[in-house]
């Protein structure tokens, strides 16, 4: 398996954010957040840990004992609408017998990931992480682009069953959080069909057009 040369995969300009969003995925798909029961306070940390390093303030909120959700905000100057970046961090059972590698073994293979969650929902999540993180430098840099809208992101819990451990709660009881709970541009592009090939065409289109989005 080994490592990708993601250079030969996508455009230059595109390899770091491909490569980013592979190891975020591959990090993701290895943390067991099986819903029932969740557990998904180990991704929340995870997503927490990769915006702090970056300088960014997430905030990660428990509905119950280990049902983490984390969101956070990179705060624009208000001349365009909010934008929230949706995904979630909870995957469905899984059946071992049918499996031929370890679902939750984060692997490449033959330029695919594999793992419970790479398309339902782990693999939006890395990729929102990717483009979040890099609009932040992006922003941050000197002479960077106009700072334009508040760009949020949330990972919530609980999708798999009913959500109410996780957007149910974050908008029924965290009323301060104007990114989950004031009318926003929401994204999620789910269902563009990516199957996760390394060289996906769709998966660069996702990443270009996302990022042409969050710039405007």
């Amino acid at each position: 398996m080994g490592d990708v040369s993601y250079n030969k995969l996508v455009p230059s300009e595109n390899a770091s954010l491909a490569h980013d969003t592979v190891q975020y995925l591959r990090e993701l798909i290895k943390l067991d957040t099986t819903n029932p029961p969740g557990n998904e306070r180990i991704a929340a940390d995870y997503l927490a840990g990769v915006l702090h390093a970056a300088g960014l303030e997430p905030v990660v909120m428990d509905s119950v004992p280990g049902r983490g959700n984390v969101i956070a905000r990179i705060k624009g100057d208000g001349s365009a609408a909010p934008l929230l970046l949706y995904s979630h961090t909870d995957v469905v059972p899984v059946e071992r017998d049918k499996w031929t590698i370890d679902p939750f073994g984060g692997i490449v293979k033959d330029g695919f990931v594999y793992g419970r969650g790479a398309l339902d929902m782990k693999g939006i999540t890395a990729m929102q992480l990717a483009v979040f993180l890099a609009i932040a430098r992006e922003r941050a840099a000197p002479g960077g682009p106009p700072q334009g809208r508040d760009i949020n992101v949330a990972a919530p819990a609980d999708e798999e069953t009913s959500a109410q451990e996780g957007l149910g709660h974050l908008v029924e009881k965290h009323p301060e959080l104007e990114a989950i709970t004031q009318n926003l541009s929401i994204t999620t592009l789910r269902y563009v069909p990516l199957n996760y090939p390394l060289n996906s065409e769709n998966r660069e289109a996702y990443l270009n057009k996302l990022n042409e989005t969050l710039l405007n």
